[in-house]
């Protein structure tokens, strides 16, 4: 029941159906009155895009729900939050409560969670389309922050090593340099798993 989902996930009901939407979309649930039945998960296509992102929101989500409540928790009404869009990120979004608020994102998934609400004024970032993961890079998405002030950044990266934190991908570690620029407040949101951890791009 979507009531149930919502108290659970402590996420509004609204949230709750576009998730399964979502989920409908991809053959993962199939919605019912009222709510939805779990279907056999299919193998993952390649070729589709976001599915590195996709893998990930069914990685440690406990932990990522938990981070996310806290990190939704810090948000106020009349702020501007900056967004990327690591798998925490988006459970973070997922359970922002504060309105109205400005949001400014690079992320396709997060933008969409916001993009039906009409107490969000939604800026999302142009650029490059990186296919895997669904957010937008490149010269054009760090030129379109330069000019852009945010309250509070809300951020994840692939690995933290010593006091070194790491990407997988030069470009969006370029754009989430830019992003920790343009923030008064940072908060990188990472489960345990990525510490010990590094990557390809030192962000920070």
């Amino acid at each position: 029941q979507l009531d149930e989902l919502a108290r659970r996930l402590d996420v509004s009901t609204s949230t709750v159906r576009r998730d399964l939407e979502q989920l409908e979309a991809r053959g993962l649930a199939k919605r019912t009155h009222g709510g939805a039945v779990l279907q056999d998960e299919p193998p993952i296509d390649p070729s589709q895009s976001n599915v590195a992102l996709a893998a990930r929101m069914n990685e440690h989500v406990q932990q990522k729900q938990r981070i996310g409540s806290v990190a939704a928790a810090m948000v106020q009404p009349q702020m501007t939050v900056l967004l990327d869009g690591g798998s925490t990120v988006v459970y973070t979004a997922q359970k922002i409560v504060a309105r109205p608020i400005q949001v400014v994102t690079n992320s396709l998934a997060v933008a969409g969670i916001f993009a039906d609400d009409d107490q969000v004024e939604l800026l999302v970032i142009g650029g490059n389309l990186y296919p895997r993961t669904g957010v937008l890079v490149g010269s054009i998405a760090t030129g379109c922050l330069a000019d852009l002030h945010a309250d509070v950044l809300l951020f994840s990266l692939a690995g933290i090593f010593g006091n070194e934190a790491f990407n997988q991908n030069l470009m969006m570690a370029q754009v989430e340099q830019a992003m920790l620029r343009q923030a008064v407040v940072s908060m990188m949101l990472m489960d345990s798993s990525k510490f010990g951890r590094k990557s390809l791009a030192r962000v920070c």
